[in-house]
């Protein structure tokens, strides 16, 4: 097991954290956009010579991976130099799967329906890509939007009763900054194929 290092961070503009290298050398094993990370998570290892160390969040940190400025699989960062950051999200929100012949859904497809009411974002902030887009695959965990209600943000992952392990997403009906119900349909995907 590699040696342990916390990550430097700093609070972001508008809330969330930067992510900065604890020090010089050659960074690998960036998270996914779009993930959740919190206190203790690995975000990544930083080698230094011979030797390897693995770059946790400190305590008290949390948040959805976004505005990744290191995107190479092993690149060469400075010390302090911004990995990443971490959007605010109060609460992760599991959807779940409805098959429901009144929802027009292609064969074999199942709908990833709205958890709560809200404001739902395709992306963390604007400019920034959205979180999926039809043709990714998606696996537990993953963020597909958020959902904004009573002033606070929830990530929607990926993951829940009736969905497949693995699955494709098909189609997104759900506009980005759109308002939504409970039950609506934000994705529509299928079981992803083997390989």
């Amino acid at each position: 097991m590699n040696p342990l290092i916390e990550a430097l961070v700093e609070p972001a503009a508008g809330g969330g954290w930067v992510v900065r290298a604890p020090r010089v050398g050659i960074y690998r094993g960036a998270p996914r956009s779009g993930g959740r990370r919190a206190t203790g998570d690995v975000v990544g290892r930083l080698t230094v010579l011979d030797r390897t160390e693995e770059v946790l969040l400190p305590a008290g940190v949390d948040g959805l991976v976004t505005g990744i400025e290191v995107h190479d699989r092993a690149v060469a960062v400075e010390y302090g130099q911004a990995l990443f950051t971490l959007a605010p999200a109060t609460e992760v929100m599991t959807p779940w799967a409805v098959v429901d012949p009144e929802r027009d859904l292609p064969d074999g497809s199942y709908a990833v329906a709205c958890p709560i009411d809200g404001v739902f974002y395709r992306r963390a902030a604007p400019g920034l890509p959205p979180y999926v887009q039809a043709g990714d695959i998606v696996e537990p965990g993953r963020t597909l939007g958020l959902i904004e209600a009573m002033k606070s943000f929830n990530a929607v992952a990926y993951g829940g009763p009736g969905l497949p392990a693995r699955a494709l997403v098909e189609e997104i009906r759900a506009a980005d900054a759109s308002e939504v119900r409970q039950g609506s349909v934000l994705f529509v995907v299928r079981p992803a194929p083997s390989g």
